[in-house]
């Protein structure tokens, strides 16, 4: 349980169905720091009295756990928040618990990423509300800010072919990650999401569910979770919600600069009043600056090898002033040193079979 509005609304059902009988939650928690959400789950415990297992895992862990990590993924993961999922089940295996639910899914069917704003606005400016447009780019100017004809230009651009919209940005030349050496990966396809036949926020969802988030959250949960033996379910993804979901109209899902709003009413008496209002989502996230930092021997190894320096799809010298920005706080570009770091373990351990 994260303390979001997801898992907490599980966790509030769970206790009106068993009434008295106290169950099991898990947690990670990062006391003392900007991604810690301890007050909120601590809040959601006090209401259900449940059990709560908190976990925080540290330096010493990664280091030790690096590689079965890397080998159950069997895939570069694009940041060590998996490690969070990873280590919590090994947490929950301990306790002799086989089975979990789960709260992914939910963002997907009832607008949990800030990325559906912008179809939402779509769907208004399609409907000719203007007045409403207004009202709601002022009440998400925090979770979104962008401005009136910074929209209506991106919806012009939306209606354009996707091929034409993909050449012009060939024409472009949209920057490159100077990490990268594109030339290794030559001609890349373009990947068009497919367009449903809804309304733009409803397609965003589907695409978001069937396509670019939901699929690889569930496979990455998946492995996790059978690395320890743990069967995990997902009760937001059971089909009969699925499909009241995309059964409702936009004012339901979001209203007011509030996202979720459908959600956050059915659940307003089993969650706190702290989650019920809650705006921010960090998205189970970990330190991983600080352990890139702390664990400095290990990545050091990595990063200033022969064989990580000539790999033909990374620009190592720009990658190592990069990485040495990292190390010295000048900056925290941990996600793109992460991302190539994960690439080059995965291939050591699945291509050259050497860790």
């Amino acid at each position: 349980m994260s303390g979001g509005v997801d898992s907490s609304s599980i966790v509030g059902m769970a206790h009106n169905i068993s009434g008295k009988e106290r169950k099991d939650t898990f947690s990670i928690v990062y006391p003392g720091t900007a991604i810690d959400e301890s007050t909120y789950i601590d809040s959601v415990i006090q209401k259900t009295q449940f059990n709560n297992y908190q976990l925080t895992p540290v330096k010493e862990d990664l280091k030790l756990d690096l590689a079965s990590f890397i080998y159950h993924q069997e895939e570069p993961v694009p940041n060590l928040s998996y490690y969070n999922e990873y280590k919590l089940r090994s947490y929950i295996q301990e306790k002799k618990v086989v089975v979990t639910l789960e709260g992914q899914g939910a963002d997907e069917i009832v607008t949990g990423y800030r990325s559906f704003v912008l179809p939402f606005y779509f769907d208004l400016i399609e409907s000719f509300q203007w007045k409403k447009l207004l009202n709601e780019i002022k009440h998400f100017k925090k979770l979104y800010p962008q401005t009136f004809f910074n929209i209506l230009l991106r919806y012009c651009l939306s209606k354009l072919p996707q091929n034409l919209v993909q050449t012009l940005k060939k024409i472009i030349k949209k920057r490159q990650n100077p990490l990268i050496n594109s030339n290794y990966f030559g001609s890349l396809p373009n990947i068009i999401s497919p367009k449903n036949k809804c309304t733009n926020l409803n397609s965003a969802l589907m695409n978001s569910l069937r396509v670019h988030s939901l699929p690889k959250q569930l496979t990455r949960a998946d492995k996790s979770a059978m690395a320890h033996s743990i069967e995990c379910r997902f009760p937001f993804l059971d089909h009969n919600l699925v499909e009241y979901s995309f059964s409702l109209s936009n004012d339901q899902k979001m209203h007011n600069g509030v996202t979720k709003k459908v959600l956050r009413l059915a659940m307003q008496e089993h969650i706190p009043v702290k989650v019920f209002k809650r705006r921010d989502k960090k998205g189970f996230l970990s330190p991983q600056a600080t352990w890139i930092r702390e664990l400095r021997d290990v990545f050091d190894s990595i990063v200033y090898s022969e064989e990580f320096k000539k790999l033909e799809y990374i620009n190592w010298i720009a990658f190592e002033k990069k990485y040495s920005e990292l190390i010295t706080h000048k900056h925290n570009n941990s996600q793109e040193i992460w991302k190539i770091l994960s690439v080059f373990l995965w291939e050591k351990t699945f291509i050259q079979n050497q860790i």
